[in-house]
């Protein structure tokens, strides 16, 4: 049986650390943007997506098996995750000697060589520290990395003031990441003693095989995430400059901000469906359906807010200096839509062992967005990667929800008349209603107010239309009523 209590109290943890996490993160990238200008917050951006592009392949999905195994067996916590890390260890010496390598054969400034070089030791630290919260996810204890987490916010936004103050540049700004990782592997390092037997880090060769085999799939699916999701910042790089990068950046960081909820939800909600696939099957698909109705129906109301509101935005968050970013805002709002949608059946086939299937599907979609980024980004700049960015999760969007609807675990009313293509048009409708009341509102009012009373017309038209029934309101009631009584430590997995 699914543990309601822990799920709601691992949920409540860690959605409290993202936000708060994401609230410091936005904070902090929206000071430095206005302290580096578009030019060096373009040098920054473009060494956390080249560090976090090679940061992939040190991954390579071992995370998400490692989640999915320790969630089945959570005996083996300490002999597997010592054999992991010693795995990343194997892999990681020769992916950073690369990156030195590829930066530089590139022909980059100085500047952004030593940016690179000291994130490419940061990303190396987060390779290792992913193992500590692949085991915190696992056992559903997610207060330690939800601690991690608002640490890295408050140590960024206090970093950031001081880069303002002090006329602090870049380079400060990347021994700052370095920092954090380090103090963030120590603090794990200590929790999991506390709560876990000591690790044996050994090798393995049978289990490097075997996981490195299982975990591919994984990897590749993130590192198709990654390209098409930050190669075009590579890409204007090279062929647009630094500023053109910050513009486009300080558009997707926005974007970004968007999608904590999903990934939250993800975080709590994937390890529970691993462990119902393999032992309570039926069910799997009335928890998949719930995660697609509840992403959809805030995923939706938040882009059309974004869209309609996006010059404004970028006008209050980065100033006059950062406009060019609003188009692009507009744009990959798109995308906040799109992820709403297939997040549930990525996180479908994730859990029931179909990680080839979606090793394709998110092939496709990198393939995509570097021939589009190619044919657009010379002509277009970052109009050109916001468009090439929605064409790609258009590919995994509808990849994913025809893979779904092939699979065991569809429903028997079939794809377009069924309850997913139901509350789609419930959703689409609402916010429609929504998007015109904004548009007219904006005229009269501030942006707040608009905002506000448009939002609230969503969802009273949402109501209207049975997109949100009793039951909703009684899952909502019933979460917060079991989490008042979840104050005790949370219990260990397995026990």
């Amino acid at each position: 049986m699914v543990n309601i209590r822990k799920i709601a109290k691992n949920l409540l943890y860690i959605l409290s650390a993202q936000f708060m996490a994401q609230l410091l993160n936005f904070v902090y990238m929206l000071v430095i943007a206005r302290v580096l200008r578009p030019e060096g917050f373009g040098v920054l951006s473009f060494g956390l997506v080249f560090t976090g592009i090679f940061g992939g392949i040190v991954n390579i999905g071992l995370r998400k098996v490692h989640v999915r195994d320790l969630a089945r067996e959570p005996e083996a916590v300490s002999d597997y995750t010592g054999k992991i890390i010693a795995l990343k260890v194997l892999i990681a010496i020769p992916v950073a000697v690369v990156m030195v390598v590829v930066v530089n054969l590139m022909g980059y400034p100085p500047l952004t060589r030593q940016v690179v070089y000291i994130l490419t030791v940061a990303f190396l630290l987060e390779a290792i520290i992913t193992n500590y919260y692949a085991v915190f996810q696992s056992q559903q204890n997610m207060r330690f990395e939800s601690f991690a987490t608002i640490f890295r916010g408050v140590v960024l936004v206090v970093t950031a003031f001081l880069a303002e103050r002090q006329g602090l540049g870049v380079i400060f700004l990347a021994w700052v990441y370095l920092l954090i990782n380090t103090s963030i592997l120590a603090y794990c390092t200590v929790a999991f003693g506390k709560e876990y037997p000591a690790l044996a880090l050994r090798m393995d060769r049978a289990f490097i095989r075997e996981k490195i085999r299982e975990a591919t799939p994984f990897g590749l699916v993130g590192i198709f995430e990654i390209i098409y999701h930050w190669i075009g910042t590579v890409m204007l790089s090279l062929s647009h400059g630094d500023a053109v990068v910050g513009w486009y950046n300080a558009a997707y960081r926005v974007f970004l901000v968007t999608l904590f909820i999903p990934s939250v939800v993800s975080v709590v909600v994937f390890p529970v469906m691993a462990q119902m696939f393999k032992t309570d099957p039926k069910h799997l698909r009335t928890v998949y359906f719930k995660y697609y109705k509840y992403l959809l129906t805030i995923g939706c109301i938040i882009a059309v807010e974004m869209a309609i509101f996006s010059d404004e935005v970028v006008q209050i968050l980065y100033g006059t200096a950062y406009a060019p970013s609003a188009v692009a805002l507009r744009i990959l709002m798109v995308c906040c839509v799109l992820m709403s949608i297939n997040g549930a059946f990525v996180r479908l086939l994730e859990s029931t062992n179909e990680q080839l299937l979606l090793t394709k599907i998110c092939g496709a979609a990198a393939t995509t967005n570097v021939l589009l980024n190619l044919l657009l980004i010379p002509h277009y700049g970052l109009v050109g990667a916001s468009f090439a960015t929605v064409a790609s999760e258009s590919v995994i969007t509808l990849s994913t929800v025809l893979a779904a609807a092939r699979s065991r675990f569809r429903f028997e009313e079939g794809l377009l008349r069924g309850p997913f293509a139901k509350h789609f048009l419930r959703v689409a409708g609402s916010a429609a209603v929504a998007a015109v009341g904004a548009w007219l509102l904006a005229a009269h009012l501030n942006m707040y107010l608009a905002i506000t009373l448009s939002t609230l017309i969503y969802l009273a038209a949402m109501v209207m239309v049975g997109g949100i029934n009793r039951e909703d309101w009684g899952v909502i009631v019933g979460l917060l009523r079991r989490n008042q009584g979840t104050a005790a430590p949370a219990e260990r997995s397995g026990s």
